[in-house]
């Protein structure tokens, strides 16, 4: 039955034959893609042209699409880091400064995932000291 359907013993169809031999059905929007390309220049020139004659939904479209959408953007912020003092510290001082108002809330989650990271970092760092020196100590027992 399989080989009646193109298909190999495993199931799969075989090389030139397709599961669809039909082809992808036509769809509205497909078609009204089609005729968005063909006559597109002309589309684009009456928005201009209604634009420049006041239509605000025509000059809405072409501003949405020529300008980026405005992102907010934090403000610096300036603050004590003493990098020898335990970093449990100063993720306590951060949650004060947003709680307090001091630290946007947006801007407070981003110090704080950047502490986290620092922390990451450092227990990588501090692992691979202590794996280099169990492993040296090995080696010398060993040798």
């Amino acid at each position: 039955m399989n080989k009646e359907l193109g298909r190999t013993n495993r199931g799969t169809f075989k090389k030139g034959v397709s599961g669809n031999p039909k082809g992808r059905p036509r769809s509205e929007v497909t078609q009204i893609k089609k005729a968005i390309a063909n006559r597109g220049s002309e589309i684009i020139e009456q928005v201009i042209d209604r634009a420049l004659a006041g239509d605000m939904q025509a000059a809405k479209i072409l501003v949405d699409r020529l300008t980026p959408p405005l992102k907010p953007s934090a403000q610096p912020v300036k603050f004590q880091f003493d990098a020898d003092a335990h970093l449990s510290s100063g993720a306590k001082r951060l949650v004060e400064a947003i709680a307090s108002g001091q630290i946007a809330p947006d801007t407070g989650s981003q110090l704080l995932a950047a502490l986290s990271s620092l922390v990451k970092t450092l227990e990588i760092e501090e692992l691979a000291t202590r794996l280099d020196t169990l492993e040296a100590e090995h080696a010398k027992k060993a040798g």
